[in-house]
């Protein structure tokens, strides 16, 4: 049974958090505590009697049904580590507006994975064929004059995917234009850049930062129709977003951030396509912790199978150089009593070059055994 008020905390506090904050303690929630890596922190005014944690790990004693909100910078290493000890722990986390790269991005959704943890990437609220009318073949993106920065340009192009997700689906090609780009491309650099981006549904979308007298991001679609997404939450459409939070227990939610990770992805793909000068395809595939481990087995199955060859060819080769010596050692071994010759040349011995493979062989097994001992552990 769901509980009608349930609590939530904030692991990490940003200005996005307060309406976050406010919307929830309107539905009738409660927030019970609030984690800054910040000793100067003081919780809105409205809500000052909110408890403020010293140590994250005290989130960790949380009830399973408390709702974690987290606005964490997620390309610092010590917050990463954070993040990612809650979500192997299980805990399931709403992260507010994120900004990690692909790489963790993608590490989080394997451990999600193990974990049975949910993971929601609550980003600013989306735009469906409900509310332009029509389904448009062609976007135009021109963002704020702002977006100068290729950092910037990153998270933004990776919002406006995740904004646009319901009517563009996936990516497929990216190919990004910026005459006069110095390589390799800082993350600082400020670039004029032009993007184009063919989708697996056939839509096409051009994004630019060309135009420097915008101030907000706009979409022009097919029919001419101009929309300003929303980039806050206090927007109308965020009630619907948090309502549905509030009102779900955490096992209810569905994980979006394995969207998030492949928009994200998508985004990262400009230096590389800067780089080469031509278009990159984006494949429909994502890593998982199986194929990290087929990558491993395989990996040692080729580094025994040289070294096995490498030993043989070695003992060959000294052979060789001892051919003299073995012809009369052969003669020798002739001429002895069978039972000498068998005691002096164990089968077992003989067949050592089997040995690493079938040692390769047992390592197969290795991905059960975890899987078990991981169920156990949850269990």
């Amino acid at each position: 049974m769901n509980n009608p008020h349930p609590e939530f905390v904030f692991l990490g506090f940003s200005a996005d958090c307060v309406e976050i904050l406010n919307r929830g303690v309107a539905t009738g929630s409660r927030c019970s505590a609030i984690y800054v890596d910040d000793d100067q922190f003081v919780p809105p005014s409205q809500h000052s009697t909110t408890s403020v944690l010293s140590d994250w790990a005290e989130i960790l004693a949380v009830s399973a049904d408390t709702k974690i909100f987290v606005a964490l910078k997620l390309d610092e290493d010590s917050h990463q580590d954070i993040v990612r000890s809650l979500v192997s722990n299980g805990f399931s986390l709403i992260i507010v507006d994120p900004d990690a790269d692909s790489l963790f991005a993608y590490e989080l959704e394997m451990i999600r994975l193990e974990s049975d943890a949910v993971l929601l990437a609550l980003c600013f609220a989306g735009i469906t064929t409900e509310d332009i009318g029509t389904v448009s073949q062609q976007i135009t993106i021109r963002a704020s004059g702002l977006t100068r920065q290729l950092k910037v340009i990153t998270a933004d192009l990776t919002r406006d995917l995740i904004q646009l997700g319901a009517i563009v689906g996936e990516s497929k090609y990216l190919y990004a234009l910026a005459p006069g780009t110095s390589f390799p491309v800082s993350p600082n650099a400020e670039l004029d850049i032009s993007i184009t981006l063919e989708m697996r549904n056939g839509i096409v979308l051009q994004w630019s930062n060309s135009d420097k007298t915008h101030t907000n991001t706009e979409y022009t679609f097919s029919d001419e129709q101009r929309v300003h997404p929303p980039r806050s939450f206090s927007h109308d459409s965020t009630n619907k977003q948090l309502a549905a939070i509030f009102s779900s227990s955490n096992s209810e939610l569905s994980s979006s951030w394995l969207e998030y990770a492949k928009a994200r992805e998508t985004a990262e793909m400009i230096p590389l396509s800067l780089k080469k000068g031509r278009q990159i395809e984006l494949f429909d595939t994502h890593p998982t912790e199986t194929d990290a481990f087929k990558g491993v087995m395989s990996g040692a199955g080729c580094f025994l199978l040289l070294l096995t060859l490498g030993v043989i060819g070695l003992f060959a080769t000294f052979d060789t150089m001892r051919l003299s010596d073995l012809r009369d050692l052969h003669q020798t071994a002739q001429s002895a009593p069978t039972a000498v010759l068998n005691e002096r040349s164990p089968i077992l011995l003989r067949l050592w070059p089997v040995y690493p493979f079938l040692l390769f062989l047992v390592f197969q097994f290795l991905r059960g055994i975890i899987k078990k001992a991981k169920r156990s552990k949850t269990a």
